[in-house]
């Protein structure tokens, strides 16, 4: 069982499906009931993607909180989740009852050190790149916040903003290539 949450962002498995499936074993999907019509999309981007496996190899389970709690009672080979901490426990307590063997990937802060001593047009694009492109800061890789001191501070925005306006446009809320949240409740996590 997995959730799935920026599958397509992370490129797990979209190409060949054997490395998120467990090398071909039938898999369960399990979108995040929040994620509305991104998770309808997702699981064609897959079919698609994987032609015609995706509907032998994989079982869609579509709902919220009732409908994963009883998922969560039938019996799995392996359960992969990922998502927050609350929920994770929920996740963690059902695989008890079959010793389950379980993968917790859940939430964090990913705190970015940057000293003066780099390649500065590198670093300024990456550190934006992993904030606003990887599905804009929702993910645990996402950097939170940087570590610096003044001086790297001042060189930083000063390089980012063009970067920014090069992306993004000078009205970035316009704009098509800057990710959503994807809803109110993300929007007041971040």
């Amino acid at each position: 069982m997995t959730e799935v949450r920026f599958l397509v962002l992370t490129g797990t498995g979209v190409d060949k499906g054997d490395e998120w499936s467990g090398e071909g074993q039938p898999s369960t999907v399990c979108p995040r009931e929040r994620l509305d019509s991104s998770a309808l999309e997702t699981l064609l981007l897959l079919s698609r993607k994987m032609e015609l496996r995706f509907m032998t190899c994989y079982v869609v389970i579509e709902g919220g909180v009732e409908e994963t709690t009883q998922l969560l009672r039938e019996r799995f080979d392996y359960i992969f989740y990922t998502g927050g901490s609350r929920v994770g426990r929920i996740v963690r307590e059902a695989s008890n009852r079959f010793l389950t063997p379980v993968t917790l990937e859940l939430g964090g802060k990913s705190p970015l050190y940057l000293d003066g001593n780099v390649d500065w047009d590198t670093a300024v694009r990456r550190i934006l790149w992993g904030k606003f492109c990887c599905n804009l800061g929702q993910a645990c890789i996402a950097p939170d916040y940087i570590l610096c001191n003044e001086a790297a501070q001042e060189e930083f925005i000063k390089r980012a903003a063009p970067i920014l306006r090069d992306w993004f446009g000078s009205e970035p809320q316009k704009s098509n290539a800057l990710a959503r949240l994807i809803n109110d409740r993300q929007f007041s996590d971040q």
